[in-house]
């Protein structure tokens, strides 16, 4: 996180010279015990001791009267996550969202989990702002839950998105509540490569205030029932979803909002394999349209003029911030596996 100076910004300005006061806002560390730690209250170990990572500790079928039964097996081994010595790594997606009635900061965040029976999505919340400490144990709320026949029983996929309030929303906002759009994609493609997600989906909720961490009761409209699909022979399977904005009416046929994300372009077809090709990642536009509760994607993808050593794109940011203009922050991934943040107009 860090402070923005909007005069500093220009085409060309390094990121020192705009972004100052850089400060962390959560550790793979801390997130790793907090995780760990309320897998284990949750869904305590019987017979096993505790060995660090719940993967070991909690039976098959475990059930908890909140959050409900792990379906599928043990939840998978997430100690990596809390030990740097083993590569202390989240991969998932962060999304802070700032809560009006109390003034406070909800930071939703996903880990990419072993299996399909380990949660991904978390929630912190703080009352400072500025978030001037890194987030500790005190202030973390667990698990989401949104527990509906058309989700992975167990949200365990790590790819989703959210903004709040809803941004289609004219109307007064309801006392004490506070309203969301969700998009969430999950599911493996060809039923055995988990690398990438199927189906992506897309829900409003009506308040993420009072209960930031459990939805149930409170979607009030969804798109895509059992997954909207966008495995074309093998193709557009997203990888990461970016940030969701609104498309007004005008330039499609009603209002909606739209999500960015980015899609593996093919997959290895070889015989006996189904390995992905992602050195041709593509960002791609989902479409959710509240009226008629339908979810629609783009034909084609957003072309960037990159450089030659660029082979794909990932984790796409629509923002007007700082300067007011209408752009896409992303990053290039290159042949020696690098990352580069870039923007454009």
């Amino acid at each position: 996180m860090a402070d923005v100076d909007e005069s500093a910004f220009k085409p060309g300005a390094q990121a020192s010279e705009w972004l100052l006061n850089p400060r962390l806002v959560l550790s793979t560390l801390q997130a790793g015990n907090d995780i760990i730690n309320w897998f284990d209250a949750n869904y305590p170990y019987t017979s096993v001791p505790p060995s660090g990572g719940v993967g070991q500790e909690t039976p098959n079928g475990q059930s908890n009267s909140t959050y409900g039964t792990l379906q599928g097996g043990s939840p998978g081994n997430v100690s990596r996550m809390a030990s740097f010595s083993t590569g202390s790594s989240i991969d998932g997606q962060f999304w802070p969202i700032y809560d009006y009635v109390d003034n406070s900061i909800l930071l939703f965040f996903s880990i990419k989990t072993p299996n399909v029976n380990t949660k991904a999505i978390y929630c912190y919340k703080t009352t400072d702002t500025e978030i001037r400490t890194p987030l500790t144990s005190s202030q973390f709320l667990g698990g989401v839950i949104f527990a509906l026949p058309f989700y992975n029983p167990n949200a365990s996929s790590h790819r989703f998105s959210i903004i709040s309030p809803d941004p289609l929303v004219t109307t007064p906002r309801v006392a004490g509540q506070q309203s969301a759009v969700f998009f969430y994609a999950y599911g493996v493609f060809d039923g055995s490569t988990p690398d990438h997600g199927r189906w992506i989906e897309a829900s409003v909720i009506s308040d993420i205030h009072t209960n930031p961490v459990n939805w149930n009761g409170k979607i009030t409209l969804f798109a895509a029932i059992n997954g909207g699909g966008v495995d074309v022979a093998g193709q557009y399977n997203p990888d990461k979803l970016g940030s969701i904005f609104v498309v007004p009416q005008g330039n499609t046929t009603s209002a909606c909002y739209a999500c960015l994300y980015n899609a593996t372009t093919d997959r290895d077809i070889r015989s006996g394999s189904n390995a992905l090709v992602i050195n041709a990642m593509q960002i791609r536009i989902a479409y959710f349209h509240p009226a008629a509760n339908v979810l629609a994607f783009g034909s084609d993808p957003i072309s960037f003029a990159s450089g030659v050593g660029t082979i794909g794109h990932c984790r796409p940011q629509f923002t007007t911030y700082p300067d007011g203009v209408p752009k896409i922050i992303y990053n290039d991934f290159a042949f020696d596996q690098s990352l580069k943040t870039v923007w454009s107009t």
